[in-house]
């Protein structure tokens, strides 16, 4: 079958972009893992306001037949993927400002390629908004990662944890909902909005929500704890469907809960993770 052309673009700068990838994580390990699940959620925070809500832009990927499947699978590829992998590139290698100018205009470039074959429409967008915020976001990860190794370490550890979980909850909602419908966020009452935009309004917001508690539930280490918080789960998932924001479909409860499951699992061996980090660069400052 012949790739469309849009489909080929965005294969071409995932690939790229792989070259980035492998070479932090060959580097530096488990300081890259880190770095990465800290920050992913800060550009899944923006790409909600932007994206999903206001509607600034839209992707165009042609790999799913929706067109917000595809808005948000694209979505996807560049706020957890293009960005933050160069965001971390740049901070763990320490480059300065002329690295992060240089990576920020080569994005903004991508951007408007993608303009020109179709692949990224912009409705209020503009391009120097790339750039700028782009760049804002180097400069940020930086900052982050320094908040690793400082007074505020717990706080930056907490904060990170959770974000991670909501990468975690909004990805695995999003490809369920894009390859088997099972789990559907919805408004309790009818809009002018069509139902598959709703879901992508409401389920981020699900997982802001769940994401406190399951990252309240990792923080305490007890069994008994993660069991109660499991059931807590559970019962706030029955109370979203009594109230109409939640639809599942026959045994689909229990995917829910084994995606609750799935990510306190997870969320355990990040907590380890950042945790360790955290030491690592403790001592090598004493060092």
């Amino acid at each position: 079958m012949k790739m469309n052309g849009r489909t080929r673009l965005f294969m071409i700068v995932s690939f790229t972009h792989l070259f980035f990838l492998v070479i932090v994580l060959v580097k530096f390990k488990k300081k890259a893992i880190a770095l990465l699940l800290s920050t992913l959620g800060f550009t899944y925070l923006f790409e909600y306001g932007v994206l999903n809500l206001l509607r600034m832009y839209r992707y165009k990927p042609k790999i799913f037949r929706n067109p917000w499947v595809d808005n948000v699978f694209g979505a996807f590829l560049s706020q957890a993927y293009f960005v933050p992998i160069k965001a971390v590139f740049i901070t763990l290698f320490q480059y300065g400002w002329k690295m992060k100018i240089a990576l920020a205009l080569l994005l903004a470039a991508i951007e408007e390629t993608f303009v020109k074959k179709g692949a990224f429409v912009k409705r209020t967008w503009k391009t120097p908004f790339t750039f700028f915020g782009v760049l804002f976001y180097f400069w940020f990860v930086d900052q982050w990662w320094r908040g690793f190794r400082s007074s505020k370490k717990k706080i930056i550890m907490i904060i990170s944890l959770y974000l991670s979980n909501v990468v975690q909850y909004a990805n695995v909602l999003f490809f369920l909902f894009s390859f088997t419908k099972a789990i559907r966020f919805r408004f309790p009452y009818r809009t002018s909005r069509s139902d598959t935009r709703d879901q992508f309004i409401v389920a981020p917001l699900y997982a802001l929500l769940a994401s406190v508690f399951s990252t309240a539930i990792i923080l305490r280490s007890k069994r008994s704890n993660k069991i109660i918080g499991i059931g807590l789960l559970a019962i706030i998932d029955q109370i979203l469907i009594r109230l109409g924001l939640l639809k599942l479909y026959k045994q689909q409860p229990l995917i829910l809960l084994a995606i609750h499951v799935l990510t306190l699992l997870i969320g355990g061996y990040k907590h380890s993770l950042f945790l360790n980090v955290q030491k690592e660069l403790k001592n090598e400052e004493i060092g």
